[in-house]
């Protein structure tokens, strides 16, 4: 049996886990990404030499924010983690473990894992939404994670729904992001998302008002995804993804699941994702 170190770098956690070639995780841990006394290479280097003096691993494979350069292993101006711009992430790792290295986006990755061993196993055409802080996306076509030209493309939440809307963090108007973002969620209505659909669950009034919008931008984006890319299911990851049922009556009949892998998904497709290059 082989084994694989799939690791996902997130705004809050750095998690890893040992996967073998059947897409079992067979050791996990999670770090805080952040702590003033250590960089965040220095504590994601720690935590692979935690897990990989349990395993011997054939190769690493990591998933990070976007956006990011693929060829060159690059994370470029990521919004949450300012640290790590133009930080030759790939390359370190590789010079420091001396293992054959993949990194991909992390919504990318979310995706590969849950055609491998989710609820998209056996599917042709799928689309990821990982909807939390911030709203990302991936896509794949014919069986291949869909990249576009320079690598940058499905960043899903800087589509734009409303040329009119408020701004967003690369300076575009009426992004997807700006209107169900959690944290553009807080600035627009003074409560977290989660506040929101607990309150609508509850049948607060103006929650439930909130939801419906929220809702209604939501079923826009995943329309315009029906229409670009005709997927046999759209799958909902991220922290706002187990209120998607307070959403359903917005968002209608469209084929849409929630993600049953939750935080395993990125770990597995890093996995996955070096398993096939080497």
């Amino acid at each position: 049996m082989n084994y694989y170190l799939g690791l996902d770098l997130g705004g809050t956690q750095i998690r890893g886990g040992i996967v073998d070639d059947d897409g079992n995780i067979v050791l996990e841990k999670a770090i805080p990404t952040k702590l003033s006394t250590s960089s965040i290479v220095d504590r994601l280097f720690d935590l692979i030499r935690e897990l990989i003096s349990e395993y011997q691993v054939k190769a690493i494979g990591i998933g990070v924010p976007g956006p990011i350069d693929f060829g060159a292993g690059l994370i470029l101006n990521p919004p949450n983690l300012p640290e790590l711009n133009n930080v030759p992430l790939k390359q370190k790792i590789d010079q420091e473990f001396n293992l054959p290295v993949a990194m991909d986006r992390d919504a990318n990755c979310a995706l590969i894992g849950e055609h491998w061993v989710g609820i998209a196993k056996g599917m042709q055409n799928i689309a990821l939404i990982t909807w939390g802080t911030g709203v990302g996306g991936a896509v794949i076509i014919d069986n291949k994670i869909y990249r576009g030209h320079s690598g940058l493309a499905d960043e899903i939440g800087h589509m734009i729904i409303d040329k009119d809307g408020p701004e967003c963090s690369l300076g575009h108007r009426g992004c997807l992001e700006t209107f169900i973002g959690g944290a553009n969620v807080q600035l627009r209505y003074g409560k977290s998302l989660e506040e929101i659909t607990a309150g609508g669950r509850e049948g607060q009034e103006r929650d439930r008002e909130i939801v419906r919008e929220i809702g209604e931008y939501l079923k826009i984006g995943l329309m315009n995804i029906v229409t670009l890319y005709d997927p046999e299911l759209i799958i909902i990851d991220g922290g706002a993804a187990q209120s998607l049922d307070v959403f359903l009556l917005e968002i209608g009949d469209l084929p849409v699941r929630v993600s049953p892998l939750a935080k395993e998904a990125g770990i597995l497709g890093a996995a996955r994702l070096v398993s096939e290059l080497i």
